[in-house]
């Protein structure tokens, strides 16, 4: 990125603008052109990566921050789950030991 940024320096310096006020008009728009010409060769894509890249860390930081939600949120879940289970098993355990309990006492 570096270098786009010194070619675009050495083109402006390279002396196509004018530097006083009483050159003639089309030597003006001449320089203009060149410069705007300059401006939408050099600066502006530049300018546009530079967003770009803004753009690609903006959405690496969100994509980090989603699949850190994703981990916490599959935690709970699990934990959800796994209390329920042991809920359903104590209960079940409850069940199955009353009916041990009566068999044997019908024997």
């Amino acid at each position: 990125l570096s270098k786009e940024y010194g070619q675009f320096n050495q083109v402006l310096n390279a002396s196509t603008f004018p530097t006083t006020c009483d050159k003639s008009p089309s030597r003006m728009l001449e320089s203009q052109w060149t410069f705007s010409n300059t401006y939408w060769t050099y600066l502006k894509p530049l300018q546009e990566v530079e967003h770009l890249e803004q753009d690609k860390i903006a959405q690496a930081l969100e994509i980090t921050k989603l699949k850190q939600q994703v981990k916490k949120l599959e935690r709970r879940n699990k934990a959800s789950k796994l209390r329920r289970l042991q809920k359903v098993g104590t209960a079940q355990r409850v069940e199955t030991s009353d009916e041990t309990v009566m068999d044997d006492v019908s024997k």
